[in-house]
């Protein structure tokens, strides 16, 4: 009997005008629980009345953020950690319009 891989979901939320404060999260079972939990230690590090956004979610998959200039950042996901970051670095220089660098990639699993 196959079995079904397992279900794995991620997620990356960012401060909205500071790309070095995030929340990720990685293998939850549900994309909510994801969410909630980046969502969560984001806010964690920013101060009142500040708030992050979501930047990507993803499952069984890599996610990745990239920052540019005075706060800009962009985050994509893929199926491989290459992947994952080349796009990320994509948009952030599509918003940016200027060079970006890679913060950091997590996958599932």
């Amino acid at each position: 009997m196959l079995r079904r891989p397992r279900q794995r979901y991620g997620a990356i939320y960012v401060h909205n005008h500071d790309a070095n404060t995030y929340g990720v999260s990685t293998d939850d079972p549900s994309q909510q629980a994801a969410d909630a939990r980046a969502a969560q230690a984001c806010q964690a590090r920013v101060r009142p009345g500040e708030r992050c956004l979501e930047g990507i979610t993803f499952h069984n998959a890599c996610g990745a953020l990239a920052a540019g200039p005075k706060g800009s950042w962009g985050a994509d996901w893929g199926f491989s950690r290459s992947q994952a970051i080349s796009k990320a670095a994509s948009a952030c220089r599509r918003l940016a319009k200027a060079r970006c660098v890679q913060k950091f990639v997590i996958c599932t699993g």
